[in-house]
């Protein structure tokens, strides 16, 4: 999770950022990345002849399955609109996604960010009907989610 951080102070000659994690920084406006959830303090002290004046404000970040919705309908007709399921996690480093029938059987499964399923079993059109996926993935941070659901496959 990056951030951007905006010095506006007026008539200062340095700066001190101390961003609530361990970084502290002399530079007047920086980014940063976060990549563990919590609430982080974030504080600015501005000098100018011998006088200092300090903002503090909380940062929260949460890295969640909240950042990412899954499709729950796909219609793999080559019209280029939801012809595929895929997971769209910008946040996460790592992905698994498992696709069963409605009698259980694994129709298609990834390990990788860039895996999807195009409604195809063994390259056959799958049958129209709902599935179910279960979705795993990690974090950068070490953080893990799960997820599962339905998926109507329409043609």
């Amino acid at each position: 999770f990056e951030i951007f951080l905006l010095n506006s102070s007026l008539q200062s000659s340095s700066y001190l950022w101390n961003l609530g994690d361990g970084t502290i920084s002399t530079d007047t406006s920086i980014s940063h990345n976060y990549d563990v959830s919590g609430t982080y303090t974030l504080t600015l002290i501005a000098f100018d002849k011998g006088c200092k004046d300090t903002v503090s404000r909380l940062l929260n970040v949460q890295f969640s399955s909240a950042e990412f919705v899954l499709p729950n309908v796909i219609t793999p007709n080559d019209d280029l609109s939801n012809d595929r399921f895929y997971v769209p996690g910008e946040c996460l480093a790592s992905v698994s996604v498992s696709i069963f029938n409605r009698w259980g059987k694994l129709v298609k499964k990834w390990d990788n960010l860039d895996g999807f399923w195009d409604g195809k079993i063994k390259g056959n059109p799958a049958a129209e009907g709902v599935y179910y996926y279960v979705m795993e993935g990690s974090y950068a941070n070490g953080e893990t989610t799960r997820l599962n659901g339905t998926i109507s496959l329409y043609r």
